[in-house]
């Protein structure tokens, strides 16, 4: 940095620390100083105004960084000059141009120019602008070949800010004309002054400026001259805020109600009306006659009222149809009820005829009598005595026969009887006889059926049956029955009965052997005497505990002699033949 006198720094400081700030107005304010206090400051031209435009400056002040030499007396964002930093004035360098005295007035202006972002103590050029008093512009003077700064008494060029550009001279030759643009989106005038803010860049206009007065019937808008709001009446279409009223229009700037709304539904069924706040209102003509039973309408033409009868009909004939004015149709069941509690009253709902079928009383019990009361229904009176019916015993099968039921017994098989059931025995099988229920069992084609718990089983085609608990059983084609518990067993065709306890078994004369002739309880076995005809041995005799026949001697008597033994065996045998066809 170059020396300069003493007198000069002082005669400038102190204006220059007073007015000059940093440029822009942006409205931030400048950053804090950085340089040392001690350090030796640039001289500034002073506080940058309209006639110092183009001329260096000190972008940040007296105490910031930057040099005299590194910004531009310019126009701000606001329209008002203000030091700006020479980039944001499209400047890449300010070298050439006067720099280092107070506004860069008078000669000594002449003897300082910027030089690498300096000002230095090298002489301006001949035509470089200068400005040769305080009232004077950056392009009212020139230096000349003697360091002198020399008024042009007229400007060369114009002067001054036109909108977004500001006019002036060649800071390097004032000569030559320039043009310069403003910062961009600097306040400026696009020349309506319905437009508001308008912009750098050709002067782009602003928002428009708010004439809206929210009134339908006024067209909006702005004089471009004098900036005032115009608000222009007109006809258009409009809505005055009654429902009750149609077509309204603008007049005057105001909203007229056009003719009334018609409300006509075209129903005489209905009363019209209009409600300013909802518009027509059509309510229906009350046709209720009170009655259930009819069907309430109207005409929609002429608005009589019409009540044509309810159909009560549910299509059940075996309902009676009615109809009540308060409740409507009534649907009445027929009554089919005969008054029999041993019916089961019914109707058919196509032909409505009534129907009394009789109940059936059955219990599934056959130990009940099942009847029934006209008056109380189905009666079960128990039979006294009575053991239900367990069910018969199988029939035979084609070996063995079957079991015995809790009644009855088994029907025999083909070889071996049926079991006897509880009250009677099972009937005789081919070859052996069945089992004894309270009846002895019937015979088989070779032995007897077994004794009964009250009789012998009857005799088979071969043996007799086996003795019952109180009788003998019935004797066999060949051997007689075995003795019961008190009567002895029926003679056989060969052999006679088994004696009893009580009596003896009959004597008739087998083919070969008489009954057995052991004593009853009070007699012995008949026949001791006559034994039967033909047999081999004579039955054995049993002494009687009272009396007995010839002796109680088994006497032979001669063939063809007529004995008494003949005929009670002819007796024993119709008897026992008499018993089994009862049985």
């Amino acid at each position: 940095m170059r020396n300069v006198t003493k007198s000069v720094l002082l005669l400038g400081g102190a204006f220059i620390i007073a007015a000059c700030s940093a440029g822009d107005d942006t409205g931030e304010k400048p950053s804090p100083p950085t340089e040392a206090v001690t350090e030796s400051k640039e001289y500034i031209t002073g506080a940058c105004s309209e006639l110092t435009f183009g001329l260096p400056c000190d972008p940040d002040g007296p105490l910031g960084n930057a040099t005299e030499c590194e910004g531009v007396c310019w126009l701000g964002f606001n329209g008002n000059a203000a030091c700006v930093p020479m980039a944001d004035a499209g400047l890449a360098s300010l070298d050439g141009r006067i720099c280092g005295t107070a506004a860069g007035v008078g000669n000594a202006a002449c003897a300082n120019t910027c030089k690498d972002g300096k000002c230095q103590a090298l002489a301006a050029a001949a035509g470089t602008a200068c400005r040769p008093d305080a009232q004077s512009n950056s392009c009212a003077g020139q230096c000349n070949n003697l360091g002198q700064c020399q008024p042009l008494g007229a400007n060369v060029c114009p002067f001054g800010r036109d909108n977004c550009i500001f006019t002036a001279c060649n800071p390097l030759n004032v000569a030559q004309c320039t043009k310069n643009a403003l910062l961009k989106s600097s306040d400026c005038t696009d020349g309506n002054a319905c437009t508001l803010a308008d912009r750098n860049g050709g002067c782009a206009p602003g928002a428009p400026k708010a004439c809206d007065d929210n009134n339908v019937c006024t067209d909006n808008g702005c004089n471009t001259q004098s900036g005032a709001c115009v608000f222009t009446p007109n006809n258009n279409a409009c809505n005055d805020g009654n429902a009750c009223t149609s077509n309204d229009t603008c007049s005057g700037g105001q909203c007229v109600g056009g003719g009334a709304t018609n409300c006509d539904d075209q129903n005489a069924c209905t009363a019209d009306s209009c409600a300013p706040a909802t518009g027509c209102v059509h309510v229906a003509k009350n046709c209720n006659d009170g009655n259930a039973c009819t069907q309430d309408g109207c005409d929609s033409t002429s608005g009589q009222c019409t009540h044509s009868a309810v159909t009560c009909n549910d299509n059940n004939a075996c309902t009676n149809d009615s109809c009540n004015q308060l409740l409507g149709c009534v649907f009445t069941p027929k009554n089919c009820d005969d008054g029999n509690a041993c019916t089961l009253d019914g109707c058919n709902t196509q032909s409505g005829a009534c129907t009394n079928t009789k109940v059936t009383c059955d219990d599934g019990n056959a130990c009940t009598n099942d009847s029934c009361n006209v008056g109380s229904g189905c009666i079960f009176t128990p039979i006294p005595n009575c053991v239900p019916d367990a069910g018969t015993g199988g029939t035979g099968g084609g070996n063995t026969g079957g079991t015995g039921g809790a009644a009855t017994g088994g029907t025999g098989g083909s070889a071996t009887g049926g079991t006897g059931g509880a009250a009677t025995g099972g009937t005789g099988g081919s070859a052996t006889g069945g089992t004894g229920g309270a009846t002895g069992g019937t015979g088989g084609a070779a032995t007897g059926g077994t004794g009964g718990s009250a009789t012998g089983g009857t005799g088979g085609a071969s043996t007799g049956g086996a003795g019952g608990t109180p009788a003998g059983g019935s004797g066999g084609v060949a051997t007689g029955g075995v003795a019961g518990a008190a009567t002895g067993g029926a003679a056989g065709t060969g052999t006679g009965g088994a004696s009893g306890s009580g009596t003896g078994g009959a004597s008739a004369g087998g083919a070969s052997t008489g009954g057995a002739s052991s004593g009853g309880a009070s007699s012995g076995g008949t026949g001791a005497k006559d034994a039967g005809v033909g047999g081999a041995t004579g039955g054995k005799s049993g002494g009687g505990n009272s009396s007995g026949d010839d002796g109680g001697c088994g006497c032979r008597v001669p063939a063809g002699e007529n004995g008494s033994s003949g005929l009670l065996a002819l007796a024993g045998l119709t008897l026992f033949v008499g018993r089994r066809r009862r049985r």
